[in-house]
């Protein structure tokens, strides 16, 4: 989640500010015009942001008006396509499938890795880490 905190000001003349500050220290001020809807965005804002269950999540509730199939996106983004688009140094990096089940980390091994990096090494590097 990168909503760090949501906020409402005090009412004007030209409608309710909703101010959102995220977690990549980026703050966002809307002004709704009217009261009411800026309050309901808030609350639908503070309920999404910080669901107590992962199923409150917006990618669980929400209900597609259209008939697409569910696998419908899962191909707009290419690692591999990417990795190439960027034009970075390939004798340095390479593409690698060590972490592709989340077995070294959830977040911090991606699918991209230095060309020297070995198996042992990073698993090595995790379990040293788990113990700090």
């Amino acid at each position: 989640m990168h909503i760090a905190s949501i906020e409402r000001g005090p009412l004007s003349t030209l409608g309710s500010p909703l101010i959102i500050r995220c977690k990549t220290f980026l703050s966002v001020t809307f002004v709704i015009p009217r009261e009411r809807e800026c309050y309901d965005i808030y609350v639908t804002l503070q309920k999404l942001s910080r669901p107590v269950h992962i199923e409150e999540l917006y990618c669980f509730t929400y209900t597609s008006t259209t008939e697409s199939p569910k696998s419908y996106g899962w191909d707009f983004f290419s690692l591999e396509q990417e990795f190439k688009r960027m034009q970075v140094p390939n004798d340095e990096w390479c593409l690698t499938n060590l972490n592709k089940n989340y077995e070294v980390s959830l977040s911090t091994y991606y699918g991209v890795g230095h060309a020297t990096a070995q198996t042992r090494e990073v698993q090595g590097i995790r379990c040293f880490i788990a113990m700090i």
